[in-house]
């Protein structure tokens, strides 16, 4: 069993360096084709300079493919060395960053949409993708390189029966064309049709390739264009590079030539030209590539100055300092990812992403959504985020992330949606102290809990004769493991009280997440957390009401303080005791005290100046009410662009003295849902109810779309 894990994990792991391979040369391909079009932009501009020049701009080139780092300079010009980030198949929303912000916002919006993953898919496509690519991408060398090695052989097997002239030139009736090739020992090979004056410029010709190594750089050249056969840049780089090795062995041979001697040279190039090949990786032709090009070079060629000569040699060290160095990094940014990615909560950094868990934690509750601020390009930008009044220390966020494979090992090319968390830096918590949360994560695996899988956490050896492990977890809670030996299952793992060690539960056979509960309901005297789901019931439901019950269900967050709580009717005569404020009542009680009821009614946004003010029209029915008003003493609490918490003053109209009577009340609308509550304590004491409790309910309030915890 374990060597299967080991093969699976070890697997994903190779999967994962071939990806990252392959993006860091399609990022290596990227940032030296820019270089490649400045030395093209350079060939047609300094035509007229010394030919050289252009296989020295072709080897920075060269250098820049094979480099995998290079130093920084503000001279540089590349726009970015990293346009697809290594994490890109992790992204929640994929982005390139090109260095061009123009083409960065043109196609990003273009990848989110084909490639960020939903919360339906059970893999993320873009690890797909990328993995198909490079795989291609090795498909691709191979079949380049097996294409080389038969073209070699092909001609090799053809020119075996070449006739020796002299030292290492040859005769074939197979040549077409003079060309050179071997790269250990090259051999010039020369058709027979050839006249002696012609033999003698041709080899003049091929002699100069072998003396500057020519028929290295041609394969070297080959090689390169195999490992970035994707890219059409390099493609044209290929082929000029090609033309220009030919134009600078041209002008080799003829600088000491005579009007006579280059047109007899020139003669001999038209007389030898032939087909050219494609992409061929041998031989050194000496027709084959370019030969108008080459006469008009050959028969026009003038010996440059010495001013010309500097200044080509400066036009390459300009090259080299622009091309070959990267951009300058953003220091602090750059130091920032470094070490991890963050999120801002609050003026709080949250850092440290570790394994993620399938069920929130005990006192975890929503808490919003995370604005792009808050997620600080982490692509969390929408996700829904979970906070605890028990913890200060971690936020959970509901992400796409990689598939536990064990208790502390994930498959990251296996994506689906699950609790993240997330610590707060400086807390004192980490991978090395067991908290609350990771005990009840680690529960989940039951029996297969070994020693080995809580090794790696701060503990305390105790015990005689047996192994007993203390894990302090906080002032309330602390974990005991024990057993007659490591190399055996523990005997118990045991989660204790610290107050009563006698309460305690084994957290591989038990349920963990009510014994936490059950301590905190009898420790804790903080505020309870509610989410009730609206409609809750369809008691009130008639046929002049059906489109309130038919809405999208949105879900109400609120907290209450101790003994209260929420109770949802289940009958039609339990739902009459509340409704005040609009329809599906659900009540709430202190202890077994009726306090009154939250109801729900929807709304539409109001027209510009419909009933005075913009609350008045959206709680029309409440505020015009006659027996019944909720238009007393408004006071917002919480207030955006679209939403808004308010308390009030509801008055009744008593029905035998026909007194005004106040109640306090609370009110909240979203705009965006199409919905506000309504919160009244009518069934209580007139007044009974401490106005900073009420309010401290509305500022809790939240409303949500649909049910954050499905």
């Amino acid at each position: 069993m374990a060597s299967k894990k080991t093969a699976a994990v070890s697997g994903v792991e190779r999967r994962r360096q071939m990806t990252d391979i392959f993006l860091k040369f399609v990022n290596m391909g990227i940032a030296a084709g820019w270089l490649v079009l400045a030395v093209i932009i350079l060939r047609f501009v300094l035509r007229k300079a010394p030919k050289w020049l252009m296989p020295v701009l072709w080897g920075i080139v060269a250098l820049r493919l094979v480099l995998p780092v290079s130093i920084q300079s503000i001279f540089s010009l590349i726009p970015s060395v990293e346009t697809i980030s290594p994490n890109i198949v992790d992204m929640q929303e994929p982005q390139i960053h090109s260095g061009i912000a123009a083409f960065n916002q043109a196609v990003n919006p273009i990848i989110v949409e084909a490639f960020a993953p939903s919360q339906e898919a059970s893999v993320n496509p873009l690890q797909i993708f990328v993995a198909a690519a490079a795989f291609c991408w090795i498909v691709g060398i191979a079949g380049m390189l097996l294409y080389a090695v038969i073209s070699y052989w092909h001609l090799y097997s053809r020119i075996r029966t070449a006739v020796l002239v002299t030292d290492n030139i040859y005769q074939s009736e197979y040549a077409v064309s003079p060309f050179v090739l071997g790269i250990v020992r090259p051999r010039i090979y020369l058709p027979f049709r050839l006249t002696q004056k012609e033999q003698e410029y041709v080899i003049a010709h091929e002699q100069a390739h072998i003396k500057y190594h020519d028929h290295w750089w041609k394969p070297i050249g080959f090689l390169l264009l195999s490992l970035y056969w994707y890219n059409p840049v390099i493609w044209a780089a290929y082929v000029l590079f090609c033309k220009d090795i030919e134009l600078a062995c041209d002008e080799r041979v003829v600088r000491n030539f005579d009007a006579v001697q280059r047109a007899g040279y020139s003669q001999a190039l038209l007389s030898c030209s032939a087909p050219r090949r494609s992409a061929a990786v041998c031989p050194l032709a000496f027709g084959e590539t370019g030969v108008t090009e080459r006469v008009k070079n050959v028969l026009y060629y003038k010996k440059p100055a010495f001013w010309v000569i500097v200044a080509v040699v400066l036009v390459c060290a300009a090259v080299a300092v622009c091309f070959l160095t990267n951009p300058k990094e953003n220091t602090e940014d750059s130091m920032q990812w470094a070490v991890r990615p963050t999120i801002l909560m609050d003026a709080s950094v949250y850092i440290d992403p570790y394994m993620p868990a399938p069920k929130l934690p005990y006192g975890y509750v929503y808490a919003g959504t995370i604005d792009s601020a808050q997620a600080n390009d982490t692509g969390l930008e929408g996700c829904a985020y979970y906070t605890s009044p028990y913890n200060e220390n971690y936020i959970y966020v509901y992400q796409e992330c990689g598939t536990p494979t064990g208790t502390h090992e994930t498959d990251s090319t296996q994506r689906q949606w699950m609790y993240q968390p997330w610590l707060k830096e400086g807390s004192g918590d980490g991978k090395n102290r067991l908290t609350l949360e990771e005990v009840q994560r680690l529960s989940g695996f039951g029996s297969e809990l070994t020693w080995t899988d809580f090794a790696w956490y701060d503990y305390v050896e105790t015990g005689s004769g047996l192994y007993i492990r203390v894990y302090e977890i906080d002032e309330m809670f602390s974990l005991w493991i024990g057993g007659g030996s490591m190399d055996d299952a523990p005997m118990y793992i045991y989660l204790q009280t610290n107050t009563e060690p006698a309460e305690r539960i084994d957290i591989r056979t038990q349920d963990v997440y009510a014994f936490i509960g059950a301590q905190f309901g009898a420790a804790v005297t903080e505020a309870n957390v509610y989410q009730v789901q609206f409609p809750a019931h369809a008691f009130d439901k008639t046929e002049y009401n059906t489109q309130i019950f038919e809405i999208e269900p949105f879900t109400l967050q609120l907290s209450l303080p101790e003994n209260w709580s929420l109770v949802c009717p289940q009958s039609e005569e339990e739902a009459g005791l509340g409704g005040a404020g609009g329809f599906c009542p659900v009540l709430i009680y202190e202890g077994s005290k009726l306090l009154g009821s939250i109801c729900y009614n929807t709304f539409e946004a109001p027209r510009e100046g419909e009933y005075g003010i913009e609350y008045v029209a959206i709680y029309n029915q409440l505020m015009l009410g006659a027996q019944v008003n909720w238009n007393n003493d408004y006071q917002p609490v919480t207030e955006s662009e679209t939403k808004c918490t308010a308390v009030c003053k509801i008055s009744v109209e008593d029905s035998e003295t026909g007194e005004e009577i106040l109640y306090p009340g609370i009110l909240s609308y979203d705009k965006e849902l199409g919905v506000y509550i309504a919160i009244d304590f009518i069934a209580g004491e007139p007044g009974g109810e401490d106005e900073d409790i009420v309010t401290k309910i509305a500022e809790s309030i939240l409303l949500l779309q649909g049910h954050p915890q499905e």
